[in-house]
């Protein structure tokens, strides 16, 4: 049992770490001005994604 929940809190804290590093990812990118948001980008763009 405690393999099972090891790896459960294994795999959440993978996630936890994904989720933040993509939050500063984003805030870094916006503060230097790169990608405009997705409402504000042209037509094609958003249907590439």
């Amino acid at each position: 049992m405690s393999g099972v929940n090891g790896d459960k809190a294994r795999f959440h804290k993978k996630r936890k770490s994904k989720i933040a590093r993509r939050i500063r990812n984003h805030a870094e990118v916006q503060k230097a001005g790169g990608i405009a948001p997705v409402s504000e980008q042209p037509a094609k763009a958003q249907a590439k994604q």
